[in-house]
């Protein structure tokens, strides 16, 4: 959300107009945003998406280049087997316990964060250059 909206959001609503309905306590979704960018903090998101069911976390900042980025898809493909070589190995006694989970979250974990840089990597180049006419055969 644009800083300077919220500006004018807060402003907005603090002028008393009289053909305005009388002004309530209750917080809108608006408000909830502007509350997150006035104090950079998201938690309340977070929490919000978990009462939901839902996952989600900030994007990690990455700024690689080409090169950057093959090492990247290595460190996926690793983590991946990581978390399949767990699972298999947890598996092995015949019992997923609440041990074997914890070991098997952590690494799932670690697969998320890089697939997740990668994912960043793409959408922002992506936006970069979003509205241009390259395509691979103009380049």
């Amino acid at each position: 959300m644009n800083p300077a909206f919220a500006m004018e959001r807060i402003e907005f609503m603090a002028r008393p107009e009289a053909d305005r309905p009388a002004q309530t306590h209750k917080l809108d979704l608006v408000d909830f945003m502007l509350g997150m960018v006035m104090t950079k903090d998201v938690t309340p998101l977070i929490l919000l998406n978990s009462f939901f069911n839902i996952i989600s976390f900030q994007p990690p900042e990455v700024t690689l280049d080409e090169a950057g980025l093959l090492e990247l898809l290595q460190r996926v493909n690793k983590e991946y087997f990581d978390v399949n070589n767990e699972v298999m190995d947890r598996l092995k006694d015949g019992v997923f316990d609440c041990e074997d989970a914890k070991v098997v979250s952590k690494e799932s974990m670690h697969l998320i964060n890089v697939g997740a840089q990668l994912k960043y990597f793409s959408d922002k180049k992506i936006s970069e250059t979003s509205g241009s006419a390259a395509t691979r055969e103009g380049r």
